[in-house]
């Protein structure tokens, strides 16, 4: 379960409800709630063949992760990851084509991440891409279950919200240049240094934010204003992270990211909710 990282899975999950909920006028049917199950099962397979496939890095970077510590197999993580997949295309199944289409897009894009010739982590471009997408596609998946159509709230927002990932996640890269490098990763910090890429990140991720805050006139994308806020916070912390070197202070700016997501996601499905169970005068 730790190799699937249950944070990750709880930002899957409040991804596709953002996604479900931003659109809607009424309550959702409780068939969304499989669908959202089927997203949790891909985005599980999705992570446990990175897991997979980062073992070597992981082992470098000292990673606490099960495999990387040898409690558990590749061959164990591998067949969870085949099920996982699996799993979430038998219920996607039921949900139609277009949401069948989107989801296994989301279990593709995760294995070109992590494996084959030319795996998408190894070059921080295709990495962002990926994340990008990665990022937009359970905001697509949830308005499709809920509404059978990818609606406009939730396409902006889930392509503003994977916009700024791929520029803020490279913060979690900061920590980890030795395994990368050992692994022939072409990150930023390895490309750029540890100063440009975290300069990089910060204003890349301000730019985009203040185009979330924009975004927020939007019905049903007020809460977007949290991740301004998550941005002002992370770029503060990437300017002195790059002058320390302990991996605490280096890892701070990728947890404030994860941090932001959670509470940007939160704020989306809040304020969608009170919505529709609180009457407009």
């Amino acid at each position: 379960m730790k190799e699937s990282r249950p944070i990750v899975l709880t930002l899957a999950a409040l991804r596709f409800t953002a996604g479900a909920l931003v659109a809607t006028e009424a309550p959702l049917k409780l068939d969304v709630v499989a669908a959202g199950l089927s997203w949790i099962l891909v985005t599980a397979g999705v992570y446990l063949t990175n897991a997979s496939s980062d073992v070597v890095s992981d082992t470098i970077n000292h990673k606490r992760r099960p495999l990387a510590q040898g409690q558990i197999s590749t061959r164990q993580v591998n067949v969870a990851a085949i099920c996982t997949f699996a799993g979430a295309l038998l219920i996607g199944s039921f949900f139609g084509p277009a949401f069948l289409v989107v989801l296994a897009s989301m279990g593709t894009l995760g294995v070109l991440y992590s494996i084959g010739p030319r795996p998408g982590k190894n070059h921080f471009f295709s990495a962002g891409l990926i994340v990008a997408l990665g990022i937009f596609l359970p905001y697509a998946g949830g308005s499709l279950a809920a509404h059978g159509e990818i609606r406009p709230p939730a396409l902006i927002g889930g392509l503003v919200c994977g916009a700024w990932a791929a520029m803020a996640s490279v913060s979690k890269d900061f920590a980890d240049l030795a395994g990368d490098k050992a692994d022939g990763r072409v990150t930023l910090p390895v490309l750029l240094g540890l100063r440009n890429a975290s300069q990089v990140a910060a204003g890349g991720s301000t730019l985009i934010a203040l185009l979330a805050l924009g975004c927020t006139l939007i019905p049903g994308l007020k809460g977007l204003w949290v991740l301004w806020l998550g941005t002002c916070a992370f770029a503060a912390v990437c300017g002195m992270s790059r002058k320390q070197n302990s991996r605490f202070s280096l890892g701070t700016p990728y947890r404030i990211f994860m941090m932001t997501q959670l509470s940007t996601n939160g704020a989306l499905i809040t304020m969608a909710t009170a919505a529709l169970t609180i009457p407009t005068p």
